[in-house]
């Protein structure tokens, strides 16, 4: 892929079938880029990225801490995650300096480091997990030796974890040696006959997940699963399973490992959103233990849900990402099956995934398929790609929040809009910027889609202005789908410094730059949300909006989109009469309604007068 055409690398699932399993395109092979994110995090992600790497999952044992060793920068999203996920007291760091990257000097430090860090707890800790970085990995340390010389001066449990990044593509990358780690404290224990492990997450399953009835019904009385063990006593008694259930490929080494050392045999279960190959799992699990499961009810609902989200969501163009539960090349084919489009899927690419994509092909041959790593993906434009859903944390990150409420329709008002100039321009980077983001992302997902009127509001908001905010606040019928003032707030940065990526927010911000910007923006956030109009506000005080304001409005009605110039003093009400304001919102309202009605009627080949015609 060339980086100078600026597109991002994709290609459609027939062409994957066409080149077959022996010939993946190298851009979506992951030993072709530069990193490797598993589906925990984001590729390309930010050092506040939360999810279950090494760090946390090495903290899934019960009252261990965690010992990182590290150069400064590495310990930089440790410190960000371990706040936002509330790890904070079972985090520590040991810094590395310039000699002791050179010299390995650190490695006669870390047994002392684990004392002091034992010795400033209140409670003794279970063990402690020690957290090496890619310098130990160049290093060539040997920390097997360190921890048990730790273990021997700190008199408890030293395990180490290796966040060697150098070693993602080998046999035992990161996030699998991590959950071998974590069962390796372990010791045989005479087997309970009706005792099983439940493998490969650091979250329990769902309360009425029926995998767990299932298993009680075929014996198993004690369902073992490490995020459910209360203290370190449950965790140690998992070594008396019978048998243990891989849920997560990446447990395969982990109960490899557990069944050399402590006989525990394994079987391993798929996660899979096809109804009737899940029912077949079942049966198949069902002649490995030596029973019969009669999964019959759980099926039935299953199939009933299915042909109602068929004879209801029919239709519904889908984006899939690989950050979520399950293989996006399965869950494609399932929803497609089950009458979705699956327009776009991000994922990396295996062997193994052409048993799906060979049906999807049949089925969906247009699908486009992207990676996630490919550097091209910065050219990634969501609004040029519209979806109705997007599954994923991948896939909502390229469909950002804007290109949402084309579908969506938030309740709005001109406070709204001020609180957005606010995060996106005085508080931009701080942490109550990203939290009223997430909340407001959440809002405009759970809105329903309106009826109404949406509207493109250009420059500032005259927020005293009464009649403004009679039609506009909290309306169900008038939406303030997107403002031209906060555009810069929805492009995506380049950099991974975040003073660089607020630095470039600020440059390319529409207000810093010719009128043709600011009249190019505007097409743009309208044609994103599908507005059926604008409102440019000529503040008194804004020379520039007012000289540009014919030009701004000319440009817009030539590319179809009907423009208001309100002006007014957003700084004095006394400046502008509310009556007049009033009559002329009032009027260009009615207007754009008898505009949105009679494109209505034509594309649904009624007349203009017709009963059918769309009703505000």
């Amino acid at each position: 892929m060339i980086m100078t055409e600026r597109k991002p690398y994709a290609i459609t699932v027939q062409d994957l079938v066409t080149r077959g399993r022996d010939d993946i395109p190298a851009e979506l092979v992951t030993s072709t880029h530069l990193i490797y994110n598993s589906p925990a995090a984001l590729a390309f992600n930010s050092p506040g990225a939360q999810g279950f790497g090494v760090k946390r999952a090495g903290l899934s044992i019960p009252g261990s801490v965690m010992l990182l060793v590290g150069p400064g920068c590495c310990g930089r999203n440790t410190t960000i995650l371990s706040e936002m996920g509330g790890y904070s007291d079972r985090f520590f760091f040991y810094i590395m300096d310039e000699t002791d990257i050179v010299t390995g000097r650190h490695l006669k430090k870390i047994p002392q480091a684990v004392c002091e860090v034992v010795d400033s707890l209140a409670e003794k800790p279970s063990v402690v997990m020690i957290c090496m970085t890619c310098v130990d990995a160049l290093l060539g340390t040997d920390m097997e030796r360190v921890c048990r010389k730790a273990e021997k001066e700190a008199g408890l449990p030293v395990v180490p974890c290796y966040m060697y990044a150098l070693t993602r593509e080998g046999r035992k990358p990161p996030m699998v040696d991590v959950r071998r780690a974590i069962y390796s404290l372990l010791e045989k224990q005479p087997r309970r006959r009706r005792t099983v492990n439940l493998l490969g997450y650091f979250a329990p399953l769902q309360d009425d997940c029926e995998l767990y009835d299932i298993l009680r019904g075929v014996g198993f009385n004690q369902i073992n699963e490490i995020s459910r063990c209360p203290d370190f006593a449950a965790y140690k008694a998992m070594s008396q399973a019978n048998v243990n259930i891989i849920l997560n490929p990446e447990a395969r080494l982990a109960a490899q490992d557990m069944e050399k050392r402590l006989g525990i045999p394994s079987i391993e279960l798929t996660r899979l959103y096809q109804v009737a190959q899940i029912h077949k799992q079942y049966q198949a699990l069902a002649q490995v233990l030596g029973t019969t499961i009669d999964d019959s009810a759980w099926h039935e609902r299953a199939q009933a849900v299915v042909r109602a989200v068929r004879e209801k969501c029919s239709g519904t163009t889908v984006a899939i990402g690989e950050m979520q539960n399950g293989n996006a090349f399965e869950m494609a084919l399932a929803l497609t099956r089950y009458g979705f489009v699956i327009r776009e899927i991000y994922a990396n690419l295996g062997p193994d995934d052409f048993v799906y994509l060979r049906h999807l092909a049949q089925l969906s041959p247009d699908t486009q398929v992207y990676s996630n790593l490919s550097p091209s993906m910065l050219y990634y434009r969501g609004q040029d790609h519209p979806v109705d859903v997007t599954i994923g944390k991948d896939a909502a990150y390229y469909h950002e929040q804007l290109a949402l409420r084309k579908e969506h329709d938030p309740v709005t008002s001109l406070t709204n809009e001020l609180y957005a100039i606010f995060m996106c321009h005085l508080m931009a980077g701080s942490q109550e910027a990203v939290k009223y983001t997430k909340l407001l992302l959440e809002d405009v997902k759970k809105a329903p889609k309106s009826e109404g009127l949406h509207i493109l509001w250009m420059h500032m908001m005259p927020f005293l202005q009464e009649p403004v905010k009679d039609i506009f606040n909290y309306s169900d019928q008038i939406h303030i789908s997107a403002c031209d003032f906060v555009a810069d707030g929805f492009q995506k940065t380049h950099y991974e410094d975040p003073y660089e990526s607020m630095a470039e927010k600020m440059v390319n911000c529409i207000y810093n730059g010719s009128v043709r910007q600011r009249i190019q923006k505007a097409k743009e956030l309208a044609a994103q949300t599908n507005v059926d109009g604008g409102i440019l506000f000529t503040h008194w005080g804004c020379k520039g909006t007012i000289g540009a304001s014919s030009l701004i409005k000319e440009s817009l009605e030539e590319a179809g989109i009907p423009t208001m110039i309100l002006d007014g003093d957003g700084c004095n009400p006394a400046n502008s009469s509310d009556g007049q304001i009033s009559t002329r919102l009032q009027a260009y309202m009615e207007m754009l309604k008898v505009n949105k009605a009679e494109k209505y009627a034509a594309n649904h080949g009624k007349g203009a007068g017709s009963d059918d015609t769309l009703c505000l």
